[in-house]
């Protein structure tokens, strides 16, 4: 199908490889791994910084939250829907802040 990628992903060409080259992205492809070779269009160090700036956010909001919740007056007082509402904010940006981690990860394996 090398034709039909070429065409439809607007590749230069197609190359087979052992394994993903250095500055690329890999992606599961039916049974096998494709790889983009992104390194010349992504600049690593502004997308770390990038990530890490929306990381530090995700935490600081986690941190507020989860500080509110242990606030044993906020939970006596706040009626339900209230507490309910801040674990879902404590729980949102928790998987955000794991999301970035992640994509973080990746993008050190790439460059």
């Amino acid at each position: 199908h090398r034709s039909t990628l070429v065409g439809l992903a607007r590749l230069d060409a197609v190359r087979e490889a052992q394994s993903a080259p250095q500055g690329s992205a890999a992606f599961p492809a039916g049974e096998a791994t494709a790889a983009l070779a992104i390194a010349e269009f992504i600049d690593f160090a502004a997308e770390r910084a990038r990530l890490s700036k929306a990381m530090k956010g995700f935490e600081a909001d986690a941190d507020r939250v989860r500080r509110k919740l242990e606030n044993a007056e906020f939970m006596a007082k706040a009626p339900e829907e209230v507490v309910t509402e801040n674990r879902e904010k404590l729980a949102e940006a928790e998987a955000a802040r794991a999301q970035i981690a992640a994509a973080l990860t990746r993008l050190d394996q790439m460059g």
